[in-house]
C-alpha cells in the first residue's frame, strides 16, 4: 500500500533535492491545454503536477555564451532534480513521470530546431543563424528568447 502522500512531503522532497520553489496543481487544471500538452497525455491516471524551480543567474542574460553555458548547466541540473523527486515518489508507492525542463515555447519557436534536445543546444545548433565578427558570436534570429516570457526585450 502507498504511504499518503501530502503536499508538505513533495515540498520536502523538492527543496531538498535541490529546488528553490517547489508548487503543485491538480491536473484537471490543465483541461483546456491543446492536446499533447495535458498531464494525462504523458501518465493518463495523473492526478497532480510537480512544478520545480530554481534561481537562474539573471547576469549572464546579456552574453550569449554565459547564457547557453548557464542555460545548458540549468536544465541538467533540474532534470537530475526532478529525478531525485521522483525517485522519493516512486519509493512512496506513486506513479510519476518526469518532463525534462527543456521543453516549453521556446522549443517550439526555434527555426533551427536547436533546442529539440540537449545535445544540439548553443552555437552548433544554431549556426544557421549567427556569424562572428571581431571573435564575437552575434546572433541573428533570438526567437527563442523572445518567446520567453523571462528573457522578453533582451
Amino acid at each position: 500500500m502507498a504511504t499518503e502522500l501530502t503536499s508538505a512531503m513533495v515540498k520536502e522532497y523538492g527543496i531538498n533535492a535541490g529546488a528553490n520553489v517547489v508548487g503543485i496543481a491538480v491536473s484537471k487544471d490543465f483541461d483546456l491545454a491543446p492536446d499533447g500538452f495535458k498531464p494525462t497525455d504523458v501518465l493518463p491516471e495523473c492526478l497532480s503536477v510537480i512544478v520545480l524551480g530554481t534561481t537562474f543567474p539573471r547576469e549572464v542574460l546579456d552574453d550569449i555564451a554565459e547564457y547557453s553555458a548557464s542555460r545548458n548547466a540549468m536544465l541538467t541540473k533540474m532534470t537530475d532534480i526532478a529525478k531525485k523527486v521522483e525517485k522519493r515518489i516512486k519509493a512512496d508507492g506513486y506513479k510519476t513521470k518526469v518532463i525534462s525542463a527543456a521543453g516549453g515555447k521556446c522549443v517550439e519557436a526555434c527555426p533551427a530546431r536547436a533546442l529539440d534536445d540537449l545535445a544540439s543546444f548553443g552555437k552548433k545548433g544554431c549556426s544557421r543563424f549567427f556569424k562572428i565578427e571581431n571573435k564575437e558570436f552575434v546572433i541573428k534570429c533570438f526567437s527563442c528568447r523572445t518567446i520567453c516570457p523571462y528573457c522578453f526585450g533582451i
